[in-house]
């Protein structure tokens, strides 16, 4: 049960940084070139939030598909996160875009291996 708890922190952390990828081209088109721009799109921020969901994919979806054999969810976020690593070496629109493709299918990734392990343990619950 302690996995499923772990994804749905990780669920959060993604949604997080779908949000931070959104937000950023709005934020740098309001605030100009203020403080809060380059506190928001500096680089510690995506190791802030790249670093825990890697720490969360391998104590959740890895452990999950090691176990289980349910690779689905450890293929997505793999995708996921290769794609978010590529995002941080390109800027403008398409970091945002692929930003938000990456976090999106670590999210869904998460999400699968959720529902997943809670399937799981309603069925040996009823065993």
């Amino acid at each position: 049960m302690q996995t499923v708890k772990q994804d749905t922190a990780a669920l959060w952390l993604s949604g997080l940084c779908i949000v931070h990828c959104i937000a950023a081209p709005v934020v740098f088109l309001l605030a100009g070139t203020g403080l809060l721009t380059t506190a928001f799109t500096s680089e510690w921020v995506h190791v802030l939030l790249f670093v825990p969901m890697l720490v969360l994919i391998g104590s959740t979806v890895f452990k999950s598909a090691k176990r289980y054999q349910y690779r689905t969810p450890l293929k997505l976020a793999a995708i996921g996160m290769l794609i978010l690593l590529a995002s941080l070496s390109v800027h403008g629109p398409i970091e945002s875009v692929m930003g938000i493709l990456g976090g999106s299918l670590v999210f869904i990734a998460h999400w699968k291996n959720r529902r997943f392990l809670k399937a799981q343990f309603h069925d040996s619950a009823l065993s």
